[in-house]
């Protein structure tokens, strides 16, 4: 959980660069979803959870992402400063749709590939 956008973003994306599927990283790679919003935290046992729509649409979103990928909504991105650190590193996301099982609504959800 990030209290800032950016910091979220840099940090889902250090993780992707950082996990490239070779054996120094145990031949992980990552698949990552982010969404913003409201939600609710819990101490359990030695840490904090988060509960929530917000927390369940995030979850969602992550199908939508493959190997090395980001897959983020809309609402994430309203912050200005997500576009401008895209254009930093040249990444340009893909978009694809995304239909909850839940509701008729469908969304544009942006997915960076990170190489």
């Amino acid at each position: 959980a990030f209290t800032d956008s950016l910091q979220c973003l840099k940090a889902a994306v250090a993780l992707q660069k950082s996990f490239t599927g070779n054996p120094e990283t145990g031949n992980v790679l990552l698949r990552i979803s982010i969404h913003s919003g409201p939600c609710l935290a819990v101490n359990l046992n030695s840490g904090v959870d988060y509960f929530g729509n917000t927390v369940n649409f995030a979850a969602k979103l992550q199908q939508l992402a493959g190997e090395r990928e980001i897959a983020y909504s809309r609402d994430f991105a309203q912050d200005p400063r997500i576009s401008s650190y895209l254009r930093e590193l040249g990444l340009q996301p893909e978009i694809r749709t995304f239909r909850p099982s839940w509701t008729d609504q469908t969304y544009d959800v942006p997915v960076l590939k990170i190489a």
